[in-house]
């Protein structure tokens, strides 16, 4: 009787893994910003045809695809405004955050591109 109900289980485990939706192809790309000082942020932003996420320090910080400005400010803050003294730096931040931005906007326009059935 516990075979029968393991198997039973196993097959419905199978069953719902080989019915589940494969995910759409997420296209990445490292947009090998730099801060002003020279520091390189090791960060990776990637998007499938619905959302995006940044990976950065091994961890992935989603966003909805329309507006990661959140995600891009708490990596720029994190990568260059930590080690920087405010009161000699006089970089651009905001030509920063449009150069993470114009990667995430590529990539999500390259995913749904692809997409042929996506509306």
């Amino acid at each position: 009787m516990k075979t029968k109900i393991i198997s039973m289980m196993l097959m419905a485990m199978f069953l719902f893994v080989a019915c589940e939706e494969e995910e759409p192809n997420s296209f990445c790309e490292n947009p090998e910003a730099v801060c002003p000082d020279d520091t390189e942020i090791e960060a990776n932003a990637c998007c499938t045809s619905t959302s995006c996420y940044w990976t950065y320090k091994g961890v992935d910080k989603p966003c909805d695809g329309k507006d990661c400005a959140d995600v891009r400010n708490e990596i720029i803050t994190d990568a260059c405004l930590a080690g920087v003294n405010m009161k000699s730096w006089n970089g651009d931040l905001d030509a920063l955050d449009a150069e993470l931005k114009a990667v995430t906007d590529k990539l999500l326009e390259e995913a749904r591109v692809s997409c042929a059935d996506c509306n």
